[in-house]
C-alpha cells in the first residue's frame, strides 16, 4: 500500500529568518559535547521563551553543577 506524501506549506520569510538565527546561535555557542558545559547556551535558550509569550515565572534556567545548567519551561 502506497502512502501519499503531503507537502507542507513553506514558512513565511520572517519565520525562516528567525529559525536560522536561533539555529546559528545554538551552533556557534561553545557548549555541550565540545566543552562539557551546557551553561553557555542555557541562558540564551531561556531568554527566547519570554518574548515568545511564556511568562517569566514559568522559565527556569539553573544548575546543580555550575557548568551544566538546564532549562525548564512549564
Amino acid at each position: 500500500m502506497a502512502t501519499a506524501l503531503c507537502a507542507q506549506p513553506a514558512l513565511p520569510e520572517a519565520e525562516r529568518k528567525l529559525a536560522r538565527e536561533i539555529y546559528k546561535e545554538m551552533v556557534e555557542t561553545q557548549s555541550g559535547y565540545t566543552t562539557g558545559a551546557t551553561t553557555p547556551i542555557a541562558a540564551p535558550v531561556a531568554a527566547r521563551f519570554e518574548p515568545a509569550g511564556i511568562p517569566a515565572a514559568d522559565i527556569f534556567a539553573a544548575a546543580a553543577i555550575p557548568k551544566q545548567a538546564n532549562v525548564v519551561v512549564r
